[in-house]
């Protein structure tokens, strides 16, 4: 990442059983998790991603109340979700600020997509949040199908399948829909649509 210069972690001689893993920190880098409002280092914790070390910056440019953001405590505060494991190996399960909240239970967006995409019923999705009248938050998804051509409730119900199969309940997808392309932010990365009601 830009504010660590940009190494946090790198993968060495990485056993199969690690293979999720995105290595374990770098030389002279420490981190952290932060969950429950404390800093801890239990193996297998999950929260947010914290980092300190030599390469991390000293702030945003002109931009203060940025800075005091995501520097805290003498760490970098990353924004990403993750644990560490027994050995020091770092795991990133998704971004604070995609967590969709599912009847108390937080959903990442990312683990949904990827089991999504495993299915190869699609080309691309997207998956997001969006509250119903109630105030009750679900999890969506906009598809692209990898046929085109295939009934489009056909492939909606063969996604619910595979999902069902490969996810808790609570983080199968209430809403999908089938689009012609899914819209990316400057950096290629998905663009998510939330708040929206059901």
């Amino acid at each position: 990442m830009t504010e660590a210069a940009p190494l946090i972690t790198k993968c060495s001689k990485i056993s199969l059983e690690k293979l999720d893993s995105v290595g374990k920190a770098i030389k002279g880098v420490k981190i952290s998790i932060e969950a429950d409002g404390g800093i801890t280092d239990i193996p297998h914790t999950n929260g947010e991603i914290l980092v300190k070390g030599p390469n991390v910056m000293s702030g945003y440019y002109r931009n203060e109340e940025e800075t005091k953001k995501v520097l805290k405590n003498g760490y970098l505060y990353t924004g990403d979700l993750g644990y560490l494991d027994e050995d020091g190996y770092l795991y990133i399960c998704g971004r604070k600020k995609n967590v969709i909240i599912v009847r108390g239970f937080n959903v990442y967006p990312e683990e949904v997509e990827a089991c999504i995409l495993n299915s190869l019923l699609v080309n691309d999705c997207v998956v997001y949040g969006e509250t119903d009248t109630l105030g009750i938050e679900a999890v969506c998804a906009d598809i692209v199908p990898a046929d085109p051509l295939v009934c489009q409730e056909k492939i909606k119900e063969e996604i619910r399948a595979y999902c069902k199969v490969h996810l808790s309940g609570f983080k199968q997808p209430r809403k999908i829909q089938i689009v012609d392309a899914i819209r990316k932010t400057a950096s290629g990365k998905n663009e998510r649509r939330r708040g929206e009601q059901l």
